[in-house]
């Protein structure tokens, strides 16, 4: 009997420490990971590499419509690409200028994928920092 209660305790625990592994993974990852509603276009979640990147902390980013992490001259095109990327499932990768609050231009290579939680449909971004690496190819 005593077996029984310690196996369903485990499985209980089980959800709850996957859960978190993940949440730790997500967390600690050396890329920006965002979720936009693929609808919206509204940031749903972002890691705290992103806050560190854009220089703006979850609160402000959180609901925010994603083309406001890039230069406004830009935005538009940024729009459409992000239509594109709904429509085809996703890219591999893409290369691009973040702007920061304070105005200044950061390098960033996109990964996306295109993918259902929670019941609605999302678009998961990998967002890396490449300004260490040679300015060719990057679309502001």
């Amino acid at each position: 009997m005593l077996r029984d209660i310690d196996d369903q305790q485990c499985a209980t625990n089980e959800p709850r420490e996957s859960e978190e592994r993940y949440r730790r993974l997500v967390e600690l990852a050396n890329d920006a990971i965002l979720v936009i509603d693929s609808e919206s276009g509204k940031l749903l979640y972002t890691n705290s590499q992103l806050e560190a990147l854009a220089g703006r902390s979850r609160d402000e980013l959180i609901g925010r419509h994603f083309t406001s992490l890039y230069p406004e001259r830009y935005r538009a095109s940024h729009e459409a690409l992000f239509r594109e990327m709904v429509g085809k499932g996703g890219f591999i990768s893409n290369t691009l200028c973040l702007q920061r609050r304070d105005g200044q231009l950061v390098p960033v290579e996109i990964s996306a994928n295109v993918l259902e939680l929670r019941n609605r449909c999302v678009l998961q971004q990998i967002v890396r920092d490449i300004s260490g690496r040679s300015p060719a190819g990057v679309k502001q």
